[in-house]
């Protein structure tokens, strides 16, 4: 297989990109997150936990965000995750919500994941498969 082949198919790119994970209470506050959610969104600036999501979102994004929400909360017994693209400041996001439930089916919160495209829209390389420099710890 030709290796650039390799390198662009979709099951490459799925296997190198790290998820970024949120997750939400029922009433849409943010309780917890893993570290690359950390590094992407300006968790300094805004202090997300205990806050609504939406309330991080602009004005103008927040009924597309508060769509995606609603959409996960629809009676299907199991709903496919809503997914949605929305723009950041400096970053493009690939978001998907899926609604959580406990054992007698009541919503107890959300897992929101993505994925950050924007190399990918951009048209360079992705940074996931550019050549890693050194950590330092």
């Amino acid at each position: 297989m030709n290796s650039r082949l390799h390198l662009n198919s979709p099951l490459y790119l799925l296997e190198r990109f790290d998820v970024g994970v949120v997750q939400l209470d029922r009433e849409l506050k943010v309780v917890a997150m893993n570290s690359l959610a950390r590094r992407v969104l300006p968790v300094d600036e805004k202090q997300p936990f205990d806050k609504m999501v939406l309330s991080f979102h602009p004005e103008r994004s927040q009924p597309k965000v508060k769509f995606l929400f609603d959409q996960a909360e629809c009676p299907v017994s199991n709903p496919p995750p809503m997914t949605m693209i929305i723009n950041i400041p400096e970053r493009v996001l690939l978001i998907k919500v899926s609604k959580m439930s406990d054992q007698r089916g009541d919503t107890v919160g959300y897992t929101l994941v993505f994925y950050d495209i924007t190399d990918m829209v951009s048209g360079e390389e992705p940074t996931m498969l550019k050549p890693q420099t050194k950590r330092q710890l």
